[in-house]
């Protein structure tokens, strides 16, 4: 299958499976791993759009244990990602194609660990995402600033598949969270 072929499959198979049950498991799945993150100064995420599995649970729960928490704004379409500083209850506003995001005056700051958005994943750590390249980009740059950089998928278990086409420009997760756990991924 080519790539869009699949977008559209693993997009309809996620709106499948959002189903409230899945969407509590995976919640206290990412909740219950969430103390990983204390080792990383600043958390990224996204803002939930469709069916995307939801860091908002976790990013207020690091927020509640004074890790700084940040939310991307567009900067331009074929730019990485800005990340501005963002804890739940924190205003937003329509961003690019109307996804909320934390206002310009916040400041920008830079995440050592980066929640990242998927339709599907493998256990190389390929993922497949809508195709704009925002997050390819975002975790790209994020990994020339910071050694310790960690990318992390957030999904349910069905959005994992055997293998993903995977082009030049494509940045590998390094692990993921479904609601069956947290796992390394490119592990041989």
């Amino acid at each position: 299958m080519q790539k869009h072929e699949l977008r559209d499959h693993f997009k309809a198979l996620r709106a499948a499976t959002a189903t409230p049950e899945r969407i509590e498991a995976l919640t206290k799945t990412s909740l219950t791993f969430g103390a990983s993150f204390h080792q990383y100064a600043v958390v990224g995420a996204y803002y939930p759009i469709q069916t995307e599995a939801s860091p908002l649970p976790l990013l207020q729960h690091l927020a509640q244990q004074n890790i700084q928490t940040a939310l991307p704004r567009v900067a331009a379409p074929d730019k990485p990602l800005h990340f501005h500083a963002w804890q739940p209850g924190d205003a937003l506003q329509p961003g690019y194609r109307h996804i909320p995001e934390p206002s310009q005056e916040n400041p920008q700051i830079i995440p050592a660990a980066l929640l990242v958005p998927l339709l599907a994943f493998d256990a190389k750590g390929h993922r497949l995402g809508y195709g704009a390249g925002f997050y390819d980009r975002t975790i790209q740059f994020l990994r020339s600033k910071n050694q310790r950089f960690i990318a992390v998928g957030l999904a349910y278990d069905t959005q994992e598949t055997d293998r993903l086409p995977a082009d030049r420009h494509d940045q590998k997760l390094d692990a993921v969270i479904t609601e069956s756990g947290f796992r390394w991924l490119g592990v041989d």
